[in-house]
């Protein structure tokens, strides 16, 4: 065929071709940027924006929060509460989880000190806390509670410690209380190698009626 014969439906197929490129989206402007927007969103939603604000998964960390735990076992480590369960304890109660201070370690002091602000359930039956008031034959000491206490992860073993109340006036007038162990505070702390900022859960449960405790070192 004579190309200079051709007609302008036979070069309709080469027009087309070289208009397709121009006719293209090109991936800018408001449109794209929009887009790209609602997609970064997206992303950012699956990947747990939306599991943070659910208020039952907030309230699910709550529940597991040792700190907050009253009367029962739930935050005590499951190889301490069997133990505990073989022994025939009951009553497993969190008496404090704190870290330990200089004093409570240091051997001059031989005490750890449980202030009554820092308790997180009762764990004293009435006669027990009025027990706590008693003094010695002279008058001059408070006689304490012995109490027989296991040290995670030594837990075979009962040491016997002694609970005691402190009753101390600050100079506002105002009265400061606290639970100490002592006695064979300072064998606990060499035996068990306890240091200061050492972060501890002291328990309480009951063995044939008996307040004993449980120390468990993180």
């Amino acid at each position: 065929m004579d190309p200079s014969r051709s007609s302008s439906s036979d070069l309709l197929p080469f027009l087309a071709v070289s208009v397709i490129p121009v006719l293209l989206p090109h991936p800018t402007g408001r449109r794209a940027v929009a887009d790209s927007k609602q997609s970064r969103v997206g992303k950012r939603n699956r990947g747990g924006i939306k599991n943070r604000a659910n208020p039952s998964n907030r309230t699910a960390l709550r529940q597991i929060n040792p700190s907050s735990v009253h009367s029962n076992a739930i935050g005590m480590p499951y190889y301490l509460r069997n133990y505990i369960s073989r022994i025939s304890g009951t009553d497993m109660v969190l008496v404090i989880r704190k870290r330990l201070f200089e004093m409570d370690v240091n051997p001059n002091h031989n005490r750890l000190s449980i202030p009554f602000r820092q308790v997180s359930a009762e764990f004293l039956t009435a006669q027990e806390k009025q027990s706590l008031f008693e003094r010695s034959h002279d008058g001059k000491k408070l006689k304490g509670m012995e109490v027989s206490m296991i040290v995670h992860p030594v837990l075979g073993e009962f040491v016997s410690v002694n609970l005691k109340r402190w009753d101390m006036k600050k100079g506002n007038g105002k009265t400061s209380s606290s639970y100490v162990l002592v006695s064979a505070w300072n064998n606990v702390v060499t035996d068990h190698m306890l240091r200061r900022d050492d972060e501890i859960q002291l328990w309480s449960f009951r063995r044939n009626r008996q307040l004993c405790f449980a120390l468990f070192r993180f």
